[in-house]
């Protein structure tokens, strides 16, 4: 799966030592979109809610918390509680996109035509 890396995520060169760089770095507040509960204008309304955000750029449904409203606690927001969107490092993020795209290419075999075999140690 580590082949796919640069290719599923769109990044090459000097965008790929970035982000690996970033992994390095101390985590910033992160969140994915859950696409089965998010309602409409759900971008919008955190940004009313004084949000503001930065997409996380190998997820498209990913994004930086920058900052939220004042006094608030991300976990207690009302997006998080109904399920809107769910809070996740933006590392965390990497290996559902990688699969993604070795499932678009291989189907469930991997390159040398043998069934794909994923190791969860995410428990």
């Amino acid at each position: 799966l580590l082949l796919h890396l640069p290719a599923s995520l769109g990044l090459d060169g000097l965008a790929l030592r970035r982000m690996l760089r970033a992994f390095s770095l101390a985590p910033r507040a992160s969140f994915r979109i859950n696409g089965l509960k998010a309602k409409d204008r759900l971008l919008q309304r955190l940004m009313e809610h004084g949000w503001k955000m930065t997409p996380v750029p190998w997820q498209r449904n990913g994004f930086f918390v920058d900052a939220a409203q004042t006094g608030s606690s991300l976990g207690r927001s009302l997006p998080h509680v109904t399920g809107e969107i769910y809070f996740q490092e933006s590392t965390s993020m990497v290996p559902a996109e990688v699969l993604r795209v070795a499932m678009q290419s291989h189907g469930p075999t991997s390159m040398h035509g043998e069934g794909l075999r994923v190791l969860d140690l995410c428990a």
